[in-house]
């Protein structure tokens, strides 16, 4: 799977999923070790692009606030949640 941004970053993606019921976000996690105010800079305020391994493209529109990024120590896995622009966290 891949993750397409607005801003022309494409990023090999382990998984996207969401939004869900409990908030309205969308999640996704990248194997990326540079720093996370580097990856966050990519992200907040573009929209994403969940792309499957058999083409099928599905538009996050609206989810352009960078709503959280985190790594475990030692890990490459990066997590992101991402929510729609102006609306406040549940």
């Amino acid at each position: 799977m891949e993750i397409r941004t607005s801003k022309g970053k494409t990023y090999g993606a382990d998984w996207i999923g969401g939004p869900t019921g409990v908030r309205n976000e969308i999640y996704c996690e990248i194997e990326d070790e540079r720093a996370l105010s580097e990856i966050a800079a990519e992200f907040e305020g573009a929209e994403l692009t969940g792309i499957s391994r058999g083409g099928v493209e599905t538009i996050y529109a609206g989810y352009t606030e960078l709503a959280r990024i985190s790594r475990e120590a030692g890990s490459k896995l990066t997590r992101i949640a991402m929510r729609k622009a102006g609306e406040v966290r549940r």
